[in-house]
Order: structure tokens, then C-alpha cells, then sequence
């Protein structure tokens, strides 16, 4: 993964705790300001945020990760 600041990242597995779950949308939600960022898995099942991303971010802030269609939940 990049060496990117304010990194929000993690891999997401089926029931099994093995198997890689691909394709997987990722929701990370700003708990102060509500705003959502959206990615998907890769193949691998990893994903990666720059919480820089976000309008209003700032160090210290609190986010919040959501697996919204895999069936294990981050």
C-alpha cells in the first residue's frame, strides 16, 4: 500500500475467515460531519482510504469502516 497520511485500510473475508472477499463496497463514514467515502475490494479483498479525502478531516478525527454487502463484517 502507498505511503499515503491518514490511511484507513484492512482486507475483508468471507464467513470462513480465509477466503478473500472481492468486490466488496466499503463505506467510510466522518462520525462528526457524516460524510461517506466509497471504495470496493480488490481481488485480494484489501482496501485503502486517504481520510484526506474527506471535506473536513483533520488528525484526530473519528471514522467509522462498513462493509455493506460482504458477510463479515471490518
Amino acid at each position: 500500500m502507498p505511503n499515503i497520511p491518514y490511511i484507513f485500510a484492512g482486507k475483508v473475508k468471507q464467513s470462513d475467515n480465509v477466503t478473500a472477499s472481492s468486490g466488496t463496497t466499503i463505506l467510510l463514514v466522518h462520525e462528526s460531519s457524516g460524510e461517506v467515502l466509497t471504495t470496493t475490494t480488490d481481488a485480494n479483498g484489501n482496501y485503502a482510504f486517504d481520510c484526506a479525502n474527506f471535506t473536513s478531516y483533520s488528525e484526530g478525527d473519528y471514522v467509522k469502516g462498513v462493509a455493506v454487502n460482504a458477510t463479515s463484517a471490518i
